[in-house]
């Protein structure tokens, strides 16, 4: 995610074909989130990312 000007916007990224000549990178940016209007939102967006990504390493680990 980034911010400029009170205004977030988050950004899903995935890559695919790492062993091939020509790696591929797909983003897809969400909407814009107002800071001021939209934090409630912003936070649990935010939460939903580090509880999915303590998911995947703790799945990562048990093998």
């Amino acid at each position: 995610c980034y911010t400029v000007a009170d205004v977030w916007t988050f950004v899903r990224a995935e890559v695919a074909n790492m062993e091939s000549d020509r790696p591929l990178l797909r983003l897809e940016p969400s909407r814009e989130y107002s800071e001021k209007l939209e934090a409630e939102i912003i936070l649990k967006i935010l939460k939903q990312i580090v509880t999915q990504r303590l998911a995947d390493l703790s799945t990562a680990a048990s093998f």
